[in-house]
């Protein structure tokens, strides 16, 4: 689980307290040969980082000059989907 606690300073952010979390990553893909020199790339890629989350403490000042504050920001089940589409030219073939 990755928990971070923010605080902002001007122009920066400093995040402590992390958190490690496991992540995982499945992909699977194809090349495919048009002709002796021009290939076709297919892949598609699922990467899952499960629940992000901070604590929404952090200190911070608004632009009218007054403090600000966040609430706590829950993430769950975070992942993506990507399918990638690619060609490739083999040159001296």
């Amino acid at each position: 689980m990755l928990i971070c606690k923010t605080q902002i300073t001007q122009d920066w952010v400093e995040f402590a307290d992390k958190a490690t979390k496991f992540a995982w990553q499945f992909g699977i893909g194809s090349l495919y040969a048009l002709s002796d020199s021009l290939l076709i790339d297919i892949n598609y890629n699922f990467i899952s980082i499960g629940e992000v989350r901070n604590s929404g403490q952090y200190n911070a000042i608004a632009a009218n000059n007054t403090p600000a504050s966040g609430a706590p920001t829950k993430f769950t089940n975070v992942y993506s989907n990507q399918a990638e589409i690619g060609i490739h030219y083999q040159f001296n073939t």
